[in-house]
């Protein structure tokens, strides 16, 4: 099943933040993520943005590169 376009911009943001800071991100389903600990979002809302910017700023915090 092919991502709206709006899921498929997240989802390519969600790569580049991913990629640029460490963070993992995995897609399991047609429009869902799960990053790791088993927390899982939904593309197309918004979720796994807010997640993955927590996820990127907690790392900063503790100095981790």
């Amino acid at each position: 099943m092919a991502l709206t376009k709006k899921e498929a911009r997240e989802w390519k943001s969600l790569q580049a933040k991913s990629k640029r800071h460490g963070v993992p991100v995995t897609r399991v389903g047609p429009a869902n993520v799960s990053f790791s600990k088993g927390i899982y979002a939904q593309l197309g809302t918004g979720r796994a943005t807010m997640i993955m910017d927590a996820r990127v700023k907690v790392k900063k915090s503790r100095g981790r590169k």
